[in-house]
């Protein structure tokens, strides 16, 4: 079984750093419930403050496929919009184990 990982990096509009916070922080409690969601969370980068770095971690790809399926997300999507200026998506298998866990 081979766990996934998603990198989000988002970039908000001017202004509107707190706002999208809230929506990201919604946007966890509703993935946390998913399935085979191991992992969410949400960096803050201390010297870019307008940046946002969100790690996932999910089981398998079939708990990443339906996560990407989620209906709830859709809601977010338009808010994520109106309040970001860019969005960098990268997905990869993980390549090895989180210290004390192996190999």
């Amino acid at each position: 079984m081979t766990e996934m990982v998603g990198v989000v990096t988002i970039v908000s509009r001017e202004g509107k750093e707190a706002e999208l916070l809230g929506v990201l922080r919604q946007m966890r409690s509703e993935v946390l419930t998913e399935p085979g969601c191991d992992l969410y969370l949400i960096v803050a980068v201390s010297r870019e403050p307008r940046m946002f770095i969100l790690v996932e971690r999910y089981r398998d790809k079939d708990a990443l496929k339906a996560h990407q399926r989620n209906p709830a997300l859709t809601s977010f999507g338009a808010a994520l919009e109106q309040l970001t200026e860019s969005m960098e998506i990268r997905i990869g298998a993980v390549a090895s184990a989180p210290a004390g866990e192996g190999s």
